[in-house]
């Protein structure tokens, strides 16, 4: 019973991973692979301090599909300041 409940788990675990991917500045997390819908956060890896704004896209080509920016991700730009 034990072994059945943890292969149960495992695979409901790797079957809920969301799948992400960046474009430039930006990282995206697919939330509808069927809608084609895309949460945005920043790219922690990007250096944001010589930009002035930002323009997040209302769409994006990952893979030879388009997806719809339809959310920003949790906290998805926390950090970064509009101080200047």
């Amino acid at each position: 019973m034990k072994r059945f409940s943890l292969i149960t788990l495992l695979f409901l675990t790797l079957t809920h991973t969301a799948s992400a991917f960046v474009v430039d500045e930006f990282e995206f997390t697919i939330i509808d692979a069927e809608k084609k819908s895309v949460s945005v956060k920043r790219n922690k890896a990007h250096d944001y301090s010589r930009i002035d704004s930002l323009t997040i896209p209302k769409t994006v080509i990952y893979s030879a599909q388009t997806y719809n920016v339809t959310e920003i991700g949790f906290e998805g730009f926390r950090d970064l300041r509009a101080d200047r």
